[in-house]
C-alpha cells in the first residue's frame, strides 16, 4: 500500500528472498527495527519514520494478518500463540535487503534468536515508555480489544500483567543498540540519528 511518502508493504515471504547474510551491508542502507512493549507507540512511530525517511514500512502484525486473512486475535484463537510466534520469526527473515522501518510485535524479540538476528541484520531501537503510561493506554477499551494476551482481563489484572510481563521482556528489549524514550527525548534528534544509522555501520556512529 502506498500513500504519499509513506509506503507500508504487504510482504509475501514466498516471494521475498534473502540475497545477503544478516548484517551484511548493501547500497540501499540498513533496516531499522523498532522493538518494545505493546502500546508503546511503535506503529505510530514507524509510520512517521517511514514517511520522513522515505523508505518502506513493514509492520509484522499487519503483514501476518494480511497473509492469513485474519486479525491477530483471530490467529491466536484459531492457530494459537506458538504458531503466531513462529510466523513472526519466519517473517523477519524473509524481508528484502533494503533500507526500511520494521515495526515488531511486543513478543517477537523475546525469542533469543530473533533479537540476535535483528541486531545483526540492522539497527535495533527499544521504544521505552514508562510502565504507568503503558497501563493507562492498555486500559482503554479500543486498545484492549486488539491485544489477545489481555483477553478477558479486568483492570487490576491488566495492571499486574503489564508490570510482570514488562519486567520479563525488558531483558530482550535492552539488547537493542539504542533506547528511545518518546516521553523525554527530542524526536528531531532521534530522526537525525536514525537517518545516519541506517546508512552506516552502527559501530561507526559516535
Amino acid at each position: 500500500m502506498v500513500s504519499g511518502t509513506e509506503r507500508e508493504t504487504n510482504l509475501d515471504p514466498k516471494r521475498a528472498t534473502k540475497v545477503q547474510k544478516a548484517g551484511q551491508s548493501n547500497d540501499n542502507g540498513r533496516k531499522l527495527y523498532l522493538v518494545g512493549f505493546m502500546a508503546s507507540g511503535k506503529s505510530q512511530l514507524g509510520r512517521r519514520l517511514s514517511a520522513l525517511l522515505d523508505c518502506p514500512l513493514y509492520d509484522t502484525d499487519l503483514c501476518i494478518a494480511q497473509q492469513t486473512g485474519m486479525s491477530v486475535p483471530e490467529i491466536f484463537a484459531r492457530r494459537g500463540e506458538t504458531w503466531f510466534r513462529e510466523a513472526e520469526s519466519r517473517l523477519i527473515r524473509s524481508l528484502p535487503d533494503e533500507a526500511c522501518v520494521v515495526v515488531t510485535g511486543g513478543g517477537l524479540p523475546c525469542r533469543e534468536e530473533n533479537m540476535e538476528y535483528m541486531c545483526q541484520d540492522g539497527i535495533t531501537v527499544y521504544i521505552d515508555v514508562p510502565e504507568e503510561i503503558l497501563i493507562q493506554r492498555l486500559l482503554l477499551p479500543e486498545n484492549r480489544a486488539e491485544r489477545p494476551l489481555l483477553n478477558g482481563m479486568k483492570t487490576e489484572e491488566i495492571s499486574f500483567f503489564v508490570k510482570n510481563k514488562l519486567k520479563e521482556r525488558e531483558y530482550f528489549y535492552k539488547q537493542a543498540e539504542r533506547r528511545f524514550r518518546p516521553e523525554e527525548e527530542d524526536f528531531a534528534s532521534f530522526l537525525r540519528w536514525a537517518r545516519k544509522a541506517m546508512k552506516r555501520d552502527i559501530h561507526e556512529i559516535t
